[in-house]
């Protein structure tokens, strides 16, 4: 890097969103969520989560706050011609989803 390059380092675990169309509720109301609600998930609904994973038309969306902002940091910087780079570092797992992570960021 050059002098007055930026630099961006930020470090948090990275999370999967998982977005679908749910017709006629049927995820909703198999895993009894509150529409526009959020919550912690029970156990009893833990394997809803693979479940929307395996799911068709299932969008993956990489997300965390401190990804989402070094994503938005990285349009910012391109917006306003500063040269630098923005470095993400977090710690995923080696299963499917950690996998689909990787390739989706």
């Amino acid at each position: 890097m050059e002098q007055g390059d930026i630099a961006l380092l930020a470090v948090e675990n990275p999370i999967m969103d998982l977005m679908l169309e749910d017709h006629g509720k049927a995820i909703l109301n198999k895993y009894k969520l509150e529409l526009g609600m959020a919550s912690l998930a029970t156990p009893e609904q833990m394997p809803m989560y693979d479940e929307i994973f395996h799911l068709e038309g299932t969008h993956m969306v990489p997300g965390g706050s401190t990804l989402n902002s070094c994503r938005a940091m990285k349009h910012v910087m391109r917006q306003e011609g500063y040269p630098g780079q923005v470095v993400f570092m977090g710690s995923i797992g080696d299963g499917k989803v950690g996998r689909a992570l990787v390739k989706e960021i």
